[in-house]
């Protein structure tokens, strides 16, 4: 006898293909929060790395007559590289110097040394190099408002040796200027790429800088943004836009000067330190330490 009952428990072939879309959806939300949660996890262990390289850049400047490091190597125009190993002992981790989301490996042998080179995902502002006339702690008119450390993609160096790392051809920790005269010198000691955004032929600042053969752009890091260490030692999390690139601004009424060089091309002289709070755009960091 036909059972009633028993055949109402069973499901439809249109029920069962409702509750099949209605879970897809829920899916197609979720699955992206816990992306973005992920990321942002990834993003606050690059701060936690970052504070603490920060951290180990201040005590090296309190140890060495308030100046930062990067001036060992002797040449005539410091480019801020080689301070990765030179702050090592003050840092005592090679983990810290590589972002979660950075996908650079360690290779050996990197420079014909039979050295170990480890990924380093930051660099130094090259115009607060040690050597430089904004290398010092008394250079800083405000320090909490200079760009110290910024994120990068593609670097390796021997932190375990600041003798190599000061004479390597090949690899350093490295230094960028953010985009003054050659328009966003990143160290050409090393294969980086700036991780700053917005990437392709533009760069930091409002309006972005525009590449040419000095400039290596990469996209953000960290969600159209990327974490930036400031002079005083504090960390923050900056949009490209908001970062003035250049060295010193001439005219405090002019956010990004639009001057060109003996070449004849921008020199990207932008928003000061000195300057930054009366610019129109007023950017909340600078590479500059005037």
């Amino acid at each position: 006898m036909f059972d009633e009952r028993r055949a109402s428990q069973g499901f439809t072939l249109i029920e069962l293909l409702v509750v099949i879309a209605i879970i897809a959806i829920i899916a197609a939300i979720i699955f992206p929060a816990f992306a973005g949660a992920r990321e942002k996890a990834r993003q606050i262990a690059c701060i936690s790395n970052e504070k603490q390289i920060g951290l180990g850049l201040l005590q090296y400047v309190q140890d060495n007559d308030e100046r930062m490091p990067g001036d060992h190597r002797g040449v005539p125009y410091p480019t801020g590289a080689g301070w990765g190993a030179e702050i090592f002992p003050y840092v005592k981790s090679l983990a810290v110097y590589k972002c979660p989301d950075d996908s650079t490996s360690q290779t050996t042998n990197l420079n014909g040394l039979n050295e170990t080179d480890y990924p380093v995902s930051y660099a130094m502002n090259a115009n607060l190099d040690g050597g430089q006339p904004g290398g010092s702690l008394a250079a800083q008119l405000t320090p909490a408002s200079t760009v110290l450390l910024v994120e990068v993609q593609g670097a390796q160096a021997n932190l375990l040796n600041a003798d190599d790392d000061s004479t390597t051809l090949f690899s350093a920790s490295p230094g960028v200027d953010g985009g003054d005269t050659s328009n966003g010198y990143i160290d050409y000691f090393c294969s980086a790429d700036y991780a700053t955004g917005p990437g392709g032929a533009n760069g930091m600042g409002n309006p972005p800088r525009t590449g040419d053969s000095y400039q290596r752009l990469g996209r953000a890091r960290h969600t159209n943004g990327s974490n930036f260490v400031l002079a005083d030692g504090h960390v923050k999390f900056l949009r490209p836009q908001f970062v003035s690139p250049g060295y010193a601004n001439t005219d405090p009424n002019n956010d990004q000067d639009q001057g060109v060089n003996q070449f004849g091309d921008p020199d990207g002289i932008a928003a000061g330190t000195a300057t930054m709070g009366r610019a129109p755009k007023n950017f909340i960091a600078t590479f500059s330490p005037l």
